[in-house]
């Protein structure tokens, strides 16, 4: 189900329901650029329906990433006109989403219900008058779109945002958190006003880019500490406090990220 559309300018806003996860419409002079897709199969022709009644093309699609919660709908938005573009490593990470999900119960994803882009980019990406940046981190693919003359960037999960007002944890457990700060550092070099998420409402300027590197320096660094000792992911979390490491009484949206990332950085 679709729980919201809103418009700001030639930005529309599409948030799905099921993991208040976004999507995004920026409306051009003569067609449409579509940014993710949605996962549930009412909700992304739901989107599709949306874009349509704009009467301009999808010529482009684009997904932040591989996961499916934004990209299993593209063959209801995916035209014969519809150029698809993605970062590189898009279509290697996506044909093996599920493996990654639960190796001990390996079922290939069907290929048939995915798209495939016509273009693909390593580092950079310009498209009429904005920007596409490869930023990895909560995936080797995760992109972020910047619009400049908006001081607008639609960052997918590389910045995660909440409808609930609690915490969003920068999550890489699909990633890596080097690649992560690396990313948001390249971010903060940007003119930026408001950050429209892969998930939740949208962020003012770029205290969040700033919260969520002190949270990976600091867990980091906290790891690290303890890395002459064998200690279990459990362990560690537990030695490891989200507090720590956000160096804040906010309350976190997803406490067992921290545990994911912690894992993470021990394989």
């Amino acid at each position: 189900m679709i729980a919201d559309v809103s418009q700001t300018g030639r930005i529309v806003i599409i948030r799905a329901k099921t993991l208040d996860v976004n999507a995004y419409l920026i409306l051009q002079k003569d067609h449409t650029i579509a940014i993710d897709s949605l996962l549930l199969p009412r909700d992304s022709q739901e989107l599709a329906n949306i874009a349509a009644s704009y009467g301009k093309p999808v010529k482009y699609l684009i997904n932040t990433h591989f996961h499916s919660d934004h990209c299993l709908g593209n063959h209801f938005l995916k035209q014969p006109q519809t150029t698809q573009i993605n970062q590189e490593d898009y279509w290697n990470t996506i044909v093996r989403e599920k493996a990654m999900i639960n190796p001990k119960r390996h079922k290939p994803v069907e290929q048939r219900k995915l798209t495939k882009p016509e273009i693909t980019f390593k580092d950079e990406y310009l498209l009429d008058d904005i920007l596409l940046l490869s930023t990895p981190g909560h995936s080797p693919d995760s992109i972020c779109i910047y619009l400049p003359a908006e001081k607008t960037l639609i960052s997918g999960d590389t910045i995660l945002n909440t409808c609930s007002g609690r915490y969003s944890l920068p999550y890489f457990f699909w990633g890596s958190a080097n690649d992560l700060i690396a990313s948001l550092q390249k971010l903060l070099t940007l003119d930026i006003n408001t950050i429209y998420s892969g998930h939740g409402f949208p962020l003012i300027k770029t205290d969040k880019i700033t919260s969520d590197l002190t949270y990976l320096q600091s867990l980091i660094n906290q790891v690290n500490k303890y890395q002459s000792q064998s200690l279990s992911s459990d362990e560690l979390a537990q030695k490891i406090t989200i507090s720590d490491c956000l160096n804040s009484s906010e309350t976190p949206a997803v406490p067992q990220v921290h545990k994911l990332n912690i894992q993470q950085l021990r394989i």
